[in-house]
């Protein structure tokens, strides 16, 4: 991903071990990355993505743009104050999300994307990154 600003990403079911789950494939003409996972969604890939990288949940003007690309309410953006939110951990992400009121699984789900995405992007991966894939919508995400 260094090197390259363009991936190709899917994700297909799979059952594993008696199990029905998912395996995402990311890469590009110089790489190919499998996965499997109990989940087929954004934060799945996003997730995926981190591999390599540290998984952070970042409020920044990447996060915050994505946030208010998936009309997320104003209102409760206003009282989040989101400076200075950089959390390495998913159970101290969610406690977060608990102090500061967010009970919505639709805003919780928002709001742990873009911070997903503004951990990756404050670790250096391109805002400019092209992620291509078929139509199924888990993906858009830049």
């Amino acid at each position: 991903m260094a090197v390259s600003q363009v991936l190709h990403t899917d994700d297909t079911g799979a059952r594993h071990a008696g199990k029905n789950g998912y395996c995402t494939h990311i890469g590009n003409e110089l790489f190919a990355w499998f996965e499997s996972t109990e989940s087929k969604s954004r934060i799945n890939f996003l997730s995926c993505l981190s591999q390599g990288v540290e998984q952070r949940y970042v409020l920044n003007e990447g996060a915050l743009e994505y946030i208010e690309q998936q009309k997320f309410p104003k209102s409760i953006l206003a009282n989040l104050n989101p400076n200075n939110i950089d959390i390495k951990e998913q159970k101290a992400w969610e406690k977060w999300l608990t102090e500061q009121g967010i009970k919505r699984p639709r805003h919780r789900k928002i709001l742990t994307e873009g911070a997903l995405i503004g951990g990756l992007l404050a670790q250096g991966i391109s805002s400019e990154l092209v992620i291509m894939s078929d139509d199924a919508g888990q993906f858009y995400c830049f």
